[in-house]
């Protein structure tokens, strides 16, 4: 019985190898894509897991919120929190803090920037990374221990084990291996590679643990701006971690809720002005990746995965799938006419209903077989394409991995019955006497619902193009026009402090246009700071803004591309905009305000704000607007533009400082070169920290973009496949029809006439698909617009373009066909059949 079932399902192939081909083809290409999308998708929710005990770690997360000030959330807390969760909360086991830093790493000859982790000698009891030589735990009891992974060790020492060596850190302080961890997987959050003891007495923790803020944290300045000597503390305290391991994981709710007690009766909790609020949350460890942070720059440190876009491309992939499915029930069912007598037959000589069922689906598993070997070639042959793009290192082990041999096996089952059931239903159900007299033998309903299908093909596609098109022009957007600032040839260099010998040699480099000084906070590079050096401003007689205050330098502005909308800006030329410094006892300047500051301080336009006084304080004084500029920001993604303040004043700014250098674009190697060269000639300290604006920027909408890529090659194979059952369908009607056009072109029909009866009948489902698909469209793409603080508006013209595109695609698929047809000559067609 299964080999007749098996030899009439070759023949069948055989027989109709066009149709077969585009059946097979398109499964393939579908599943190949689904398979690849689950991968990627499987490893972002992969994170941290492969930690030991991943479960019991948790992050303690915080969100703020103020009157004026947009909410923020983020995964940063204040340094006081871990101590009290050990004392306080006995549902916790350990405690541990981290703090970024960006250091010079030197080793005899070998020396590079590196990014650095100042952790609690507790660090490795909470987050449990395999370690290959040494012990962590032990190695960060030192205060100059340093733990480092296998990638690093081969790097500085050429050796897998280097215990015991030491190293060279930002030219001052030597640091000694006393553990090295295996290499960290892609799918962690840990982006360093370097674990020095926060008990180092030049520490970032150390710092962080003697400054006069410590134990206040960081909530309080973001609701109430505090004296200017406590603004370095503020800067310190915001970029560090917190991590928890906790006794059970059931125990999170119970010690959030103990955490935000004790930040009830903190100082935080019972000076916070009315209308603001500070709650701390827990998150797990292995959910940190998805956490949707917000309401401040976050830096581009890490690249986050969103729940909504994983599962949008969950569905996306899911549709392509369902795309080919489709293509092989559309192509079956309408072969079903051609295969009447072969049913018939069988009927006659005793074939129940279930046999011919068993045997239809047993074709289409046939065909899901074929598809699904094609299908694991392809994505044997795009995995080290994708790995590359994505910078991951996944894999799909369907042979040794039970797990995954048993999914593929049961998506052959679904896929199987998916495909066969139906035209199994169908086919099976034709009468045997119909069928041998050659009469009409199929129901009404096949072609209702292939109709039907084909509309479902283009819904799909044509929401699909809607999709990439605005996540394509979001980009170009937020990389681009809505920076509203040049950051094209733009090099971004650390130095605190920016005024000095260095800088001024820079200006004088051939290949260098201009260079300015400006405070770090202006620029956002890689440092979450909610509250930045927020001030409080007023008018006389006006509002209270709450302000960042930044720092630039004359030539600022203008190195940037950055026009006044009204006023003017700072110059070298004008007495009334010297830095501060020249005149202390007069405490009077002039400032420069972006657009959102002129609207916080109730000005209805830019104009109306130059020339009033300011007062920015305490301890800045009274300023004169000379200058209101637009709002500018590289992130247009976590948070609207607050309120900012220029001013030209590094002598006491204690906060990190940048020099941004505008390169002329020829011979940029050599003048790069030449910066590095004079910084390590002007005697500054580590290695030269620098970076591109531009790769920056690409960085922050690494992951959109990413997803912008992935989600344009599910369209593209879901504009092949309904291109493909398209054609299927066309050569198909085009064939069954043959006879018809031959009577119609002999009774006088013009060939236009004919053609436009053959487009026609496959305009009509993509015009449907438009109506349908418009709106859902729409709607999704405004949800995920809405991840923006700056977007794009949704056009019509969008829309109107996805449909005329999925129409002129219709259109010249079923063209060639329908050419072919009509150009026989009407005695060939009549003789058909």
């Amino acid at each position: 019985m299964l080999r007749n079932y098996l030899a009439a399902a070759l023949r069948n192939l055989d027989r109709n190898g066009f149709y077969g081909a585009i059946s097979i083809g398109g499964l393939a290409l579908g599943l190949a894509a689904a398979i690849l999308t689950y991968l990627y998708v499987g490893s972002e929710l992969a994170y941290d897991r492969f930690l030991e005990d991943s479960e019991h770690a948790f992050v303690v997360t915080s969100e703020l919120r103020s009157p004026g000030q947009a909410e923020v959330v983020s995964d940063y807390a204040p340094a006081w929190i871990a101590r009290q969760i050990q004392n306080a909360i006995p549902q916790a086991s350990a405690t541990a803090r981290l703090a970024y830093d960006q250091v010079s790493l030197r080793r005899g000859s070998v020396a590079a920037p590196e990014e650095l982790a100042w952790v609690d000698p507790t660090f490795f009891s909470v987050v449990r990374l395999p370690a290959i030589a040494g012990d962590p735990s032990v190695a960060l009891a030192d205060p100059a221990g340093v733990v480092i992974t296998r990638s690093i060790a081969r790097k500085y020492f050429g050796v897998d084990a280097p215990i015991g060596e030491t190293i060279e850190l930002d030219g001052r302080h030597i640091l000694r291996v006393g553990a090295v961890l295996a290499d960290l997987p892609s799918e962690t959050h840990l982006t360093q590679q370097v674990f020095a003891s926060g008990r180092a007495s030049f520490s970032r923790l150390t710092r962080i643990d003697s400054a006069p803020s410590a134990d206040a944290g960081f909530a309080t300045w973001l609701v109430t701006p505090q004296p200017e000597q406590l603004v370095k503390a503020r800067f310190e305290t915001v970029r560090l971690r917190t991590y928890v391991r906790l006794r059970s994981p059931n125990q999170a709710a119970a010690a959030a809720a103990a955490l935000n007690r004790l930040i009830a009766d903190s100082a935080i909790g019972r000076g916070l002005p009315l209308g603001s609020s500070v709650r701390l949350n827990l998150v797990p460890l292995t959910a940190l990746h998805l956490e949707n942070f917000r309401g401040a720059n976050l830096g581009a440190g890490d690249v986050r995965a969103s729940r909504g876009g994983l599962m949008g491309l969950v569905a996306t992939a899911s549709l392509v799938l369902g795309l080919a499915v489709v293509n092989l029930v559309n192509l079956t069912t309408a072969q079903a006419a051609e295969r009447a007598v072969e049913v018939g037959v069988r009927k006659v000589v005793g074939a129940r209903r279930r046999d011919l069922f068993i045997q239809f689906v047993g074709e289409a598993s046939l065909q899901v077989i074929t598809a699904t070997v094609l299908a694991i070639a392809l994505v044997e042959l795009s995995l080290p394409a994708l790995n590359a793009f994505l910078g991951k290192s996944m894999s799909f082990p369907y042979w040794s991995n039970p797990t995954a041999g048993l999914a593929l096996t049961a998506c052959v089952v679904v896929l199987s019955l998916a495909a066969g059931a139906y035209p199994g239903v169908v086919m099976s159900a034709f009468r045997p006497a119909q069928a041998l007299k050659g009469g009409a033998v199929a129901p009404a309903g096949p072609s209702g619902v292939r109709f039907a299908l084909v509309v479902g093909q283009f819904t799909v596609l044509i929401g699909l193009i809607v999709a990439v098109s605005v996540v394509w022009m979001q980009t170009g957007y937020a990389t681009g026009e809505g920076l509203r600032m040049d950051t094209e040839e733009v090099l971004v260099v650390q130095a605190t402090p920016c005024r000095s010998a260095f800088e001024a040699e820079v200006r004088r480099l051939p290949g260098v246009r201009a260079a300015a000084c400006s405070s770090r906070n202006l620029l956002g590079l890689d440092d979450f700071d909610p509250v930045k050096n927020v001030m409080d401003a007023n008018v006389a007689g006006g509002p209270t803004a709450h302000a960042d205050v930044g720092l630039v330098d004359q030539g600022w502005f203008s190195l940037y591309g950055i026009s006044p909308l009204a006023g003017r800006l700072f110059s070298r030329d004008r007495g009334d905009e010297l830095p501060l410094q020249n005149y202390p006892e007069l405490q009077r300047g002039s400032v420069v305000i972006n657009l959102a500051a002129a609207r916080s301080l109730g000005f209805p336009t830019p104009a109306a704000a130059v020339g009033h006084q300011v007062q920015v304080g305490p301890g800045y004084g009274e300023f004169e607007i000379i200058g209101v500029t637009p709002d500018t920001t590289l992130d247009l993604k976590s948070a609207r533009v607050k309120a900012t303040f220029f001013l030209v004043d590094f002598a006491n700014y204690p906060a990190d400082q940048v020099l941004s250098i505008k390169l002329d674009g020829d011979q940029i190697p050599e003048t790069l070169r030449a910066i590095d060269q004079l910084w390590r000639n002007s005697g500054q300290a580590g290695e030269i920290r620098r970076q591109f604006l531009d790769d920056y920027v690409q960085r922050l909408y690494v992951a959109t973009i990413r997803q912008g890529v992935l989600v344009s090659v599910l369209c593209g194979l879901a504009l092949l496949l309904a291109c493909m059952g398209l054609l299927g369908l066309a050569s198909f009607t085009a064939q069954r029809r043959t006879k018809e056009i031959g009577v119609r072109r002999a009774l006088g029909a013009s060939r236009q006439a004919i053609l436009q009866m053959l487009i026609w009948q496959f305009t009509k489902p993509v015009l449907l698909a438009c109506l349908i698909s418009w709106p859902i469209a729409a709607l999704v793409m405004r949800t995920w617009l809405d991840g923006f603080a700056y977007r794009i508006g949704l056009s019509p013209l969008i829309f109107i373009a996805a449909g005329l595109a999925a129409l002129v695609v219709a259109w010249a698929t079923v063209l060639t066909h329908a050419l072919h047809v009509v150009s026989r000559r009407p005695v060939e067609a009549l003789r058909h059949e």
